[in-house]
């Protein structure tokens, strides 16, 4: 049981990755990531998250939310006071913002994998932990299936319990985020001590965001995926951090839709689609 926490009450520690492009510090030749309209919606964005955490992450006591911010951020002093601004004050939900320095990162990329160094500090003191793209939104009932049955899932059979992302478009229609085709039924696996739950592995369990109990954790820290390492590639830098165990195992519930999150940087006008991404509808995860 993590320190500090509310009689009866998980706690939890939460990383954001969250980089903000200005006219300073740009980070995107994109002109979009630039505009104030787009900078202020990824703000949102995150104080979305903010409330559906404190009103609503009912499975824990404490969140501690840890936000990875670059240099030049133009929202650190709002996402530091929301906590206290909010009426009424957060009692849950705490919000750090750690600037980390340009010069210290070797490319603009790694601030995704700088809550490597906090966690690996903190895995005695709190009970979960999440990793979490600036731009995706975590509904409660995401986290509370975790909660139900990822730590059983991993102590029975060794498999993780992945979260799969959707997006909307503008009439209100879900496609997947990052999964581009369907896997066979025959896929589905019904395993000893989950009743009437099946799961199956998709075919790409990347979902930018992932969460596990302590005992996970200790073990994700002891595999291949939780150094970074100085030489790995440029390309898939950011990916590979928000992937989490990516060799894990990982396998999320096959007609249960309660491990729907949702990618909000690339849904309504901001949709795009690319090399069949955001394109399969949110059914057709199984045939």
């Amino acid at each position: 049981m993590g320190k500090n926490v509310r009689p009866g009450g998980l706690s939890l520690l939460a990383h954001v990755t969250y980089h903000d492009s200005n006219s300073t510090n740009p980070g995107s030749s994109q002109s979009l990531k630039l505009s104030t309209g787009w900078r202020d919606f990824c703000f949102n964005a995150l104080v979305k998250l903010f409330e559906e955490i404190e009103t609503a992450y009912t499975a824990f006591g404490r969140v501690d939310v840890v936000v990875d911010a670059n240099e030049g951020h133009g929202y650190v002093e709002r996402l530091r006071r929301w906590p206290t601004s909010r009426l009424p004050p957060a009692s849950r939900l705490s919000v750090r913002v750690d600037v980390h320095d340009k010069s210290k990162l070797t490319h603009p990329f790694r601030l995704a994998w700088m809550h490597r160094i906090h966690i690996g500090k903190k895995v005695d003191e709190y009970d979960w932990f999440m990793s979490i793209e600036g731009d995706t939104f975590v509904p409660a009932r995401a986290m509370a299936t975790q909660v139900a049955l990822a730590q059983a899932l991993f102590e029975k059979h060794q498999m993780l319990l992945g979260f799969v992302r959707l997006c909307n478009d503008t009439h209100g229609r879900s496609f997947y985020s990052d999964i581009t085709r369907p896997v066979k039924r025959s896929s589905v696996l019904t395993l000893a001590g989950f009743g009437n739950h099946a799961f199956v592995a998709p075919q790409n369990t990347y979902a930018a965001v992932w969460a596990y109990p302590q005992v996970v954790m200790r073990a994700f820290m002891q595999s291949n995926d939780w150094p970074e390492g100085t030489k790995r590639a440029v390309r898939g830098m950011r990916e590979r951090a928000a992937w989490g165990w990516r060799h894990g195992n990982i396998v999320t519930l096959a007609d249960d839709t309660s491990l729907r999150i949702y990618h909000l940087g690339k849904s309504g006008i901001y949709l795009t689609r690319v090399r069949g991404h955001n394109t399969l509808p949110a059914d057709n995860m199984i045939v």
